[in-house]
């Protein structure tokens, strides 16, 4: 949609603006307001016409309204704990349903989990992951109970996920094309209007990425997929209305709703430049709020970046939403944990009603510009990497895992350099006792007397002992060693939290935490900012700061950290510095710059702590020091 504006009245008030930022900043460069993203996007400090955006609404993703689907995931073992599952969520109002790592086997087990579904009303997700098997029976079941609405739901699985994750495959990835070529062509000899096909751009954020590189090795895999069953005779079209696209959703908020923005532009780009001419097959899009950046401690923060999460996913028009509950990183399934995620929805729906309004972020010529630069520099690097022999290639080469490393490990820098604040982590946080995390007991799955032993190697065979047997076969494997670099999914603050589990195994045993003194000098007013710096930075590793404000040697135990102003340091003379390096204490830190402790030769003799220590390092090493054991394994 073009819109015109009057730039050169925009460019008048901009400067002005300029000029009285300018004069606020006093000392500092108007270049301190500008600020860049980890994909490299220039943030600048006001964003108007000038910045010449192209709006997108009314083409590449008009739709009549912004409802999506509650897909809240559903867990069970067995039949009858899915089928609890799924008629608690049905009677809180849940209307889709989200499954994966299924335990059925037959018919009478999928009647029993997913019997009480009625698809006129619901829908479901049902990931089967490396049990391919399943398809055709789960095909079967829900092809049955046809309905007006099309399509019904999603049964699929991601052909690259065992390729990225497992140091096996257990089916080449060839055989899996295959077998997902018949898939979509038996639905459509069968007007089975099921989607099969789910390309996980998750699978990437949970290792790191950016979220242009989650757009630019989705969209890559896809058109990977995309060719190899263009090339096995199934339809464009056939493809386009079976894919569906999920994607994590980040803490960075606008950035996030730009990327979902952005994978629409890209999905049709994509299909023209194949060959839909129009490219206006509409994208199916999942969205799941992220696991990289949640915590196991101080849990309920949680809760708070996945409702800004959902919000945002919301805000850029997705089809179907997985909130996970506060406690997922536990693996617990509580279930007020699981009630308030999927109340969310329901605040977000009945509350602040954001399902009646259309593409509400449009217009915004902040998310606008995202929007346009994410999908232009996406494209670009998609098109760089089809050129250079397609996804799978550069998978080969090592190029996206070793991206994905990178990024990652500047992610864990800018943690440990506190330059990323990440609440009840890095900065204000509650040392509190914790139940000792026990082992949960494994439950042994129940072994379903009808499996058969007969094995197969195609998606027809399976249907074809199905329709017979009403049993699922087993898909016969191919074991091979994986020679593509797998990628690695850790939690961002996973290192942290083994300092605090440590630190917790430690007041298990001794009844209370790892302690450090604080010696402070002085009036806190004076150097509150230090103090606070420095108990935040002992608590993020689990350690107690013991406030101390005399030389006496009993006071003072192991590690010593000297906290004031730059004035009380000045006053610190050679008998002090004397007396403190006499206490029998192991190592003596100081609060404060390199240029204080060249006025005072005496500081000169300790360790400097400053915004910029990495504190990861810093606290590892008070760990030994202390006699914390650290299991780095946990």
């Amino acid at each position: 949609m073009e819109v015109k504006h009057n730039h050169s009245e925009e460019k008048g008030k901009r400067k002005l603006w300029e000029e009285e930022a300018i004069k606020a900043l006093k000392d500092r460069p108007f270049e301190a307001l500008y600020s860049s993203t980890y994909e490299g996007i220039k943030i600048e400090p006001i964003y108007t016409t000038i910045q010449n955006v192209q709006y997108w609404t009314e083409n590449s993703y008009y739709r009549a309204n912004n409802c999506w689907k509650c897909s809240q995931e559903i867990k069970g073992e067995t039949s009858e704990e899915l089928s609890k599952q799924v008629r608690y969520a049905i009677e809180r109002g849940q209307n889709s349903f989200y499954f994966k790592n299924l335990q059925i086997h037959d018919m009478k087990g999928v009647e029993k989990a997913f019997g009480q579904i009625d698809i006129s009303k619901s829908s479901f997700l049902i990931d089967v992951g490396s049990k391919q098997e399943l398809m055709p029976l789960l095909f079967q079941y829900f092809n049955g109970k046809k309905h007006d609405k099309e399509p019904i739901g999603t049964i699929a699985f991601d052909p690259f996920e065992e390729v990225l994750l497992k140091k096996e495959i257990s089916i080449s990835l060839s055989d899996k094309y295959d077998y997902l070529a018949e898939a979509m062509n038996w639905c459509e000899e069968n007007h089975c209007q099921i989607r099969c096909l789910l390309i996980k751009g998750n699978n990437f954020h949970e290792a790191g990425a950016t979220s242009l590189q989650e757009l630019v090795f989705t969209f890559s895999q896809a058109l990977d997929i995309i060719n190899e069953l263009l090339n096995r005779g199934v339809s464009l079209t056939t493809i386009a209305k079976n894919t569906v696209i999920s994607f994590a959703i980040g803490s960075q908020f606008f950035m996030e709703i730009a990327k979902f923005r952005a994978a629409k532009h890209i999905w049709g780009s994509l299909l023209s430049a194949i060959g839909d001419r129009n490219g206006d097959d509409p994208l199916y899009l999942h969205a799941i709020t992220s696991n990289f950046n949640k915590a196991a401690f101080d849990i309920h923060m949680n809760l708070l970046r996945t409702t800004t999460e959902g919000f945002s996913a919301v805000a850029a028009g997705v089809d179907e939403l997985t909130i996970t509950p506060f406690d997922y990183v536990s693996q617990k399934q509580d279930d007020l944990a699981g009630r308030i995620a999927r109340n969310i929805h329901f605040i977000f729906q009945e509350e602040n009603h954001l399902s009646k309004v259309v593409d509400p972020a449009s217009g915004s010529y902040y998310i606008e510009s995202l929007t346009n630069e994410l999908a232009n520099h996406a494209w670009e690097e998609i098109k760089k990497i089809d050129k250079n022999g397609g996804f799978y290639t550069a998978l080969e080469k090592g190029i996206p895992q070793n991206e994905l490393k990178r990024t990652f490990a500047k992610r864990q820098i800018d943690i440990n350099q506190q330059k990323t604040t990440i609440i009840g982590v890095n900065k204000f946080i509650e040392l509190a006792p914790i139940q000792k995390k026990e082992e949960r007991e494994k439950r042994k799955v129940k072994k379903i007397n009808k499996i058969m032993s007969k094995q197969v190697t195609t998606f027809r065979e399976v249907i074809q002992f199905v329709e017979e047997k009403n049993v699922v076969p087993k898909l016969l494997p191919k074991i091979q060693a994986n020679q593509i670099q797998i990628l690695q999914h850790t939690r961002l603050i996973e290192h942290f939290e083994r300092l605090r589990f440590a630190a917790e195994d430690h007041f298990q045993r001794f009844g209370h935490y790892p302690k450090v003194d604080v010696m402070q000098f002085g009036e806190l007013r004076d150097y509150k900012s230090r103090f606070e710096f420095v108990v935040n930075l002992l608590a993020s590793g689990g350690i107690e700061a013991n406030v101390i404000r005399d030389f006496e040697r009993e006071y003072l135990v192991n590690i010593v950290i000297l906290c004031g102003s730059d004035k009380e340091y000045q006053k610190m003379n050679e008998n002090s510095v004397a007396k403190l390096l006499k206490c029998k204490t192991k190592e003596i830190y100081y609060v404060g710059t390199n240029k204080v402790a060249g006025e005072l030769k005496g500081l000169q003799r300790f360790r400097m702590l400053s915004e910029s220590t990495d504190a990861y390092i810093f606290l590892k090493r008070l760990h030994q020091l202390l006699g914390v054991t650290l299991n780095e394994a946990t």
